[in-house]
């Protein structure tokens, strides 16, 4: 029956995320950490919570190789863990052909490309206050620790990415807003609603001047009937109009108590919608948020609640008829 199977695959699921933080403990405590911060990091890691026991985040242990095995986790904490239910019933396959995988695993490649080179040559100022010359090495290390850690919504900090140059700062909010994939630990709009809406934008501008052509929209092998589409663009319609507000509301009351600042009111909106924790400006990774007003850090609580529960969730208590039972 159904149940079983639900049973079956939840038990699977539990057993999956257990392995991914045994295994996790086990490699940071190899790698230099003690079992107690082992043990915290790989829960907020896996989790993509992001909270440190250290204030410098995990620029604390200056360890090339625990930066590298906290981006190895946080990357597979944003994958659809029933991709991993699947690899464990042998078919492997099936990751490499899920499209969202693809497109996550691609949006993070570009990105840290281009950040990686937009750094070179420039000075990074670690979490700890260190100021360190960017050569490729270092670039590609700090720009993959931070893509990976906003892009998934965990939100570890190696290096005060506000002040690197406007591009990359633009890419790595962009990131935020994405988020990880559906069925994952991350935040955000998710990857495949986001790729589900830049196929309807690519079809609707190929409409404009092949208007002959019929072309059905296609997530791998899978296609997506038009309510599927509707409801693709209005969750990103709706996570984007509850950040606008919320984004004004905090600088509407921040502004009230002498502290308006457009970048962080709207950083401190999307990151708190998106559940990832650093900002910009006010609110990024060498920050904190204990300065705002109880009424903003109040309003940031409904955001992160909002963001947790897909939007809809909530949003849908608004509905008169949800309360008529209609």
């Amino acid at each position: 029956g159904v149940r079983p199977r639900i049973a079956e695959t939840a038990r699977a699921l539990w057993l999956i995320y257990l392995g991914l933080s045994a295994a996790a403990v086990l490699a940071l405590r190899v790698a230099g950490m003690d079992w107690f911060d082992s043990l915290c990091h790989t829960m907020s890691m896996v989790s993509t919570g992001g909270l440190s026991t250290r204030d410098a985040s995990i620029a604390h242990y200056d360890s090339a190789w625990i930066d590298g095995i906290c981006m190895v986790f946080m990357l597979l904490a944003g994958v659809n863990f029933s991709l991993f239910f699947a690899a464990t019933r042998g078919r492997w396959k099936v990751l490499w052909k899920d499209e969202e995988l693809r497109v996550y695993l691609a949006l993070k490649i570009v990105v840290i490309v281009i950040v990686t080179g937009n750094i070179l040559g420039l000075q990074i100022m670690t979490t700890t206050g260190q100021v360190l010359d960017a050569t490729i090495g270092q670039a590609l290390r700090y720009a993959g620790f931070q893509t990976i850690a906003l892009h998934t919504g965990t939100g570890f900090a190696t290096s005060d990415y506000d002040q690197w140059p406007f591009l990359s700062r633009t890419l790595l909010i962009g990131l935020m807003f994405v988020g990880g994939c559906a069925g994952s630990t991350a935040g955000g709009i998710k990857v495949i609603r986001f790729w589900i809406v830049i196929k309807v934008i690519a079809g609707s501008l190929e409409k404009s001047f092949r208007p002959q052509v019929v072309r059905p929209l296609r997530i791998g092998r899978t296609s997506v009937d038009e309510e599927q589409k509707l409801g693709a663009m209005i969750y990103v319609v709706l996570f984007f109009v509850i950040g606008a507000i919320g984004a004004a509301l905090i600088g509407l009351l921040e502004g009230q108590a002498g502290r308006n600042d457009f970048l962080t009111a709207m950083s401190a909106s999307l990151s708190t919608i998106g559940n990832i924790g650093p900002g910009l400006h006010a609110v990024g990774p060498t920050k904190t948020y204990a300065w705002f007003t109880d009424t903003s850090l109040g309003v940031m609580s409904m955001l992160m609640m909002l963001g947790r529960l897909e939007v809809y969730a909530v949003a849908v208590l608004i509905l008169p008829r949800f309360w008529k039972g209609e």
